[in-house]
């Protein structure tokens, strides 16, 4: 495709024009005589030294930036600044975000000690280092149209957005998703309830509850269990005004979007409180060619208009700090969805109920080899019911086919920081799923009614412990390592294990896993403006128990069986990036190579033995296969004139598995791997008025796995604009996607639901979108 090869030309070329102006870019002298230094040490409120937090110092006057490390006695140094006004930001994960202005006389020494507070919601530990990391903070998150948490994270580079409807869109991380990730809201886990995969971790979020998202890339994060090919941290708001705030936020959109939310806060020194409110609806959106998205879901005549979502969040934190190093928070979430419309799937959710209860407490104690304690525990459920009542599939019935599903998932947690750099922790939690389905089929003018039990009242108790190393090493290297065991037992003994003898000549009901996972790397200060990355890490998952024990003789008129003998994947993955900057020109590339040992994928299942009751010959299942995946990331940022700045990023990955011949796993082509794309964003900032011009570009993927059924899909180019205003309590902000009203897909397929109709979902076509927040106090502290 030409204009593939013409984006990674342009993307390339533009590397090349940086890397002259950061290869000549020059740290600050400390030899003149009457230049400033800054110097200090950074601590927490109880007087710990913290070492390997990075320091980010930007000059006011020239623009320019300058980074460096603690170390192992929580010191930082830097020389040869020009008189001026500087902004000093710390970003230590476990701790607020602290940001102090300073000015600068010739010659002056500046001793600025840096004390951080005990964050709102503690990440228990920071085991990453370099560019493996990324995410979105809250104001990125709301100046954009997402929806909800799916599609605003696909402004990350090698994030993509996964298609489910108008809503409950899931995220994958280099084409990996839903079990190859891990994802948390606050440290605690959530599992969707559907089996056919309608409502993703990410869909139980709304956006007016977050504050920011991490992604870690890659198996580089030993602290949680699962992040095979990654780990998406939800941090939600948490209570710490003093005193009263409110903020609301409105936001409206093409095909009848609309969302108000407000949250309000109050608090004193000790106590604070939070509570907030979010609705959004939607009717189904057009494609590029001006299409109801809904004609393509086979609706009863008089359906096709219906509302595609209607959802509504509570939420309602309190929070406590009975001393300056003590901080306890409970918070419960309750989030109710009804008429999810899901045109691709042969039923749509009759409604989508989740309840999301934890408490957590935080203790820092620096004078003793316990620095820091971390507790949590959490109690999350999902009540979720899918039926045709919509359908021309129901025929002269009301419903004739309907699935009930429950699904709990419970947990604790408990870190330490300890002395010299080290992080302890320990997990457990238990996921519980029960799936009820059932079908009416007339015979005779008589209802025949059959109940299946795709997965019943399955558990998984997982208990893990890890423990990580984070060390600085003098004020340029920056070492990070951790080690992680992990067991799984998997019960569904009240399934019938006809379907697994007759595909797969077991009929074991219980599954055990263990497994190690690890990782190391190390960051480089090579310069002020100059930093490199290496590391390798590697990770295990345990096979959902979906993949491994769900059973429907009924599925699309073959059967559709899990594997129990599956055994648990692998991702070995090497990393090598470098960031480089020159005033406010930068440049990230980011390279990776992953060795996918066990990777399951979607396979037909001959026959082995003839089982009463089973008559098909051939069902859908689940394989471990051998495979690989290579690719990188490239980002970059550059000034093109006077307040216009210009941010690009390229990502590629390809991947191959080996062969099956025997099994009919024929194709070499890994699964679910994105095609090359590309997004540049143009920035115009006057005051307080912004305005972005952006372009997405994807490269056609024919590089498809045939096993999984999976389509060819074509290349596309997306234009989108967006206006803004903001003041400390006002923002507007207004946008028009898609604007040549271009009719595209994404890539992933849907293969992997056993309740798809084989329909590939389009992207909206043209559509406008306006957001309005307004903030009604600060919250002082």
């Amino acid at each position: 495709m030409t204009i593939r090869v013409a984006v990674a030309a342009a993307l390339a070329a533009a590397g090349f024009l940086f890397a002259p102006a950061i290869a000549t870019a020059q740290a600050p002298s400390g030899n003149t005589l009457h230049t400033a230094s800054i110097s200090g040490i950074v601590s927490d409120r109880t007087g710990a030294v913290i070492s390997g937090a990075t320091i980010h110092i930007h000059s006011s006057a020239t623009d320019g930036n300058w980074t460096v490390t603690t170390d192992a006695r929580g010191h930082y140094l830097l020389q040869g600044l020009a008189s001026g006004s500087y902004t000093i930001t710390v970003d230590q994960g476990g701790f607020s975000e602290l940001e102090k202005t300073i000015t600068l006389e010739s010659g002056q020494a500046s001793d600025q000690p840096l004390v951080l507070s005990i964050a709102s919601v503690v990440q228990a530990v920071v085991v990453t280092s370099g560019p493996v990391n990324d995410g979105l903070s809250l104001a990125e998150i709301r100046q954009g149209s997402g929806r909800d948490l799916g599609e605003a994270i696909q402004e990350v580079a090698g994030v993509q957005m996964v298609r489910k409807a108008a809503i409950a869109n899931d995220i994958a991380v280099r084409g990996l998703l839903h079990d190859n990730l891990a994802t948390t809201f606050d440290g605690a886990r959530l599992y969707g309830a559907c089996s056919g995969q309608m409502d993703p971790p990410a869909y139980h979020v709304d956006l007016s509850e977050v504050d920011h998202v991490d992604v870690v890339k890659g198996p580089f994060d030993v602290s949680t269990q699962g992040a095979l090919g990654g780990y998406v941290k939800v941090i939600t708001r948490s209570p710490d005004a003093h005193g009263l705030a409110f903020a609301s936020n409105a936001s409206i959109g093409s095909y009848g979007y609309y969302n108000p939310s407000g949250v309000a806060e109050a608090g004193t020194s000790t106590l604070h409180f939070l509570a907030g409110y979010s609705y959004r609806s939607s009717e189904f959106y057009r494609d590029g060619n001006g299409s109801l998205v809904s004609e393509l879901g086979s609706y009863r005549d008089g359906n096709e208009n219906l509302q595609a979502f209607r959802t509504q969040s509570a939420w309602t934190k309190l929070a406590f700090e009975p001393g300056s190093n003590q901080r306890g928070e409970i918070s419960y979430t309750r989030q109710q969805s009804g008429e999810l419309l899901y045109p691709y799937m042969m039923m749509d959710g009759a409604f989508d109920n989740a309840d999301r209860f934890t408490a957590r407490y935080d203790y820092l104690q620096p004078h003793s080899w316990i620095h820091g304690l971390h507790a949590m525990a959490y109690l999350n459920k999902i009540n979720h019911l899918m039926d045709n009542r919509l359908r021309s599939s129901a025929g002269s019935l009301p419903v004739s086919m309907s699935a009930q599903v429950v699904s709990f998932t419970d947990g604790l947690r408990i870190d330490g920081d300890l002395a010299q750099g080290l992080t302890a922790g320990y997990e457990f939690y238990r996921r519980y799923w029960n799936s009820n389905g059932t079908m009416i089929m007339m015979m005779m003018g008589m209802p025949m009614i059959t109940h299946s039990h795709t997965l019943p009242g399955v558990t998984e108790d997982v208990n893990g412990s890890y423990l990580a190393y984070r060390r600085a090493l003098g004020t340029r290297f920056l070492l990070t390592a951790g080690g992680r065991y992990d067991h799984s037992f998997t019960d569904a003994s009240k399934a019938n294990p006809a379907l697994y003898l007759a595909y797969h000549g077991t009929s074991a009901t219980t599954a055990h896993d263990s497994g190690y996972s690890g990782n190391v790397k190390l960051s480089w200060q090579t310069g002020p403006s100059t930093s490199v990355f290496a590391g390798v890490g590697s990770n295990i998952r345990f096979p959902d128990p979906e993949e491994r024990f769900f059973t429907s003789d009924s599925s699309m008129g073959k059967a559709w069986v899990g594997n129990p003998l599956l055994t648990h994947p692998r991702n070995t993955e090497y990393d090598l990036g470098f960031t480089a900057k020159a005033s406010r020109l930068t440049l990230s590339p980011l390279f990776f190579f992953s060795d996918l040992r066990n990777t399951i994928t979607l396979y037909a299942a001959d026959i082995e033995q003839m089982v009463t009751g089973v008559v098909s010959m051939q069902a859908q299942s689940y394989a471990n296969v051998q495979a690989h995946q290579w690719g990188g990331e490239l980002s970059a940022n550059a000034p093109i004139a006077k307040g216009i700045d210009a941010h690009g990023c390229l990502s590629y990955a390809r991947g191959t598995k080996v062969p099956q011949p025997a099994n009919n796993i024929l194709s070499s082509n890994l699964f679910q791997v994105p095609p090359i794309q590309s997004m540049v964003d143009l920035r115009y900032a006057k005051r307080n008025l912004y305005s972005v011009v952006s372009a997405i570009v994807t490269g056609r993927q024919d590089h498809i796995d045939t096993d999984e059924h999976e389509q060819q899909t074509a290349g596309y180019s997306v234009f989108n604009l967006k206006l803004g205003y903001r003041n400390e309590r006002i923002q507007v902000e207004g946008g028009l996607n898609n604007l040549l009203a271009r009719q595209y897909s994404q890539f992933l397929s849907y293969a992997r639901n056993p309740y798809a109709n084989g329909v590939r979902l389009p992207e909206p076509g043209r559509n406008v979108f306006i957001n309005l927040s307004y903030v009604l106090a600060h919250k002082s502290h």
